[in-house]
């Protein structure tokens, strides 16, 4: 069975999840940054694109009070760059020579703990041509990268190929390998190539929108990429689940119909 996919986005009330040059820091203000935080720890892994990491370097971590972390949980769900990594199209394609979604580089040690005690969810990190520095936070170790290129070490982080559809992860192919790992849910954050990825697959279960009082115009980052639709029919359909203040921004909870 496949994880249950959540898609955070948080965004300007026109959609766009950072200016023109890039700047994302801070859209949205603490309280749904917070509440960002527990999305994290109710999900078995959190998943971005490369771009995310070479743009801001994350952490990708649980940063909470104790108070304050929910029980664990299926089903709760930034996003970045426009480029982010993820096969565009659902559709089957032959596998790459060595996409057999056997672990080809295991460097991984055990799981991270946030400061305060929880076990943080598994990074996960689509780079299709393995761009991710060995400096980077997210090689640290608890991570998982997924690749269509040949693999090597990267830091701690474990690194596999899988297959590909477009030059990039094919989504069926890094559900499989998050399934074969025992996850079951998990939280999308960058960017907006992964979003159109996993929206075109079909695959978003959830989205948990955080919209910012503040419009950055046509020129900002767009949080979903093009999804090349010819017709308004074809539109992926999600029901409003609710809406909520959370500071200053609005928190907009969606499922898939």
């Amino acid at each position: 069975m496949r994880p249950r996919v959540t898609l955070k986005l948080a965004t300007s009330l026109d959609g766009r999840i950072a200016t023109a040059t890039g700047e994302s820091q801070w859209i949205t203000g603490p309280e749904a940054r917070q509440q960002g935080h527990r999305l994290r720890a109710a999900h078995d892994a959190i998943l971005v694109g490369v771009e995310t990491v070479l743009a801001d370097d994350p952490e990708l971590t649980v940063r909470l009070p104790s108070n304050l972390l929910p029980s664990p949980l299926v089903g709760e769900g930034g996003s970045r760059s426009e480029t982010d990594e993820g096969a565009v199209s659902a559709s089957k394609t032959a596998h790459d020579e060595g996409a057999s979604g056997v672990p080809l580089i295991r460097a991984a040690p055990p799981p991270t703990f946030s400061h305060e005690g929880r076990r943080n969810p598994l990074r996960v990190v689509l780079d299709s041509r393995l761009r991710t520095p060995a400096t980077a936070k997210v090689a640290s170790g608890n991570t998982l990268i997924l690749t269509s290129a040949a693999p090597h070490a990267i830091g701690h982080a474990e690194v596999i190929t899988v297959a590909a559809d477009g030059g990039r992860p094919a989504i069926s192919a890094v559900l499989d390998a998050l399934a074969a790992r025992n996850i079951g849910s998990v939280l999308i954050e960058g960017g907006g190539r992964v979003a159109a990825s996993f929206i075109q697959a079909g695959a978003v279960d959830a989205i948990e929108w955080f919209r910012a009082p503040i419009l950055l115009g046509g020129e900002g980052r767009p949080c979903v990429a093009s999804l090349a639709l010819a017709k308004l029919a074809d539109a992926p359909n999600f029901r409003r689940l609710g809406v909520e203040p959370v500071g200053d921004d609005l928190w907009e909870r969606y499922a898939r119909v």
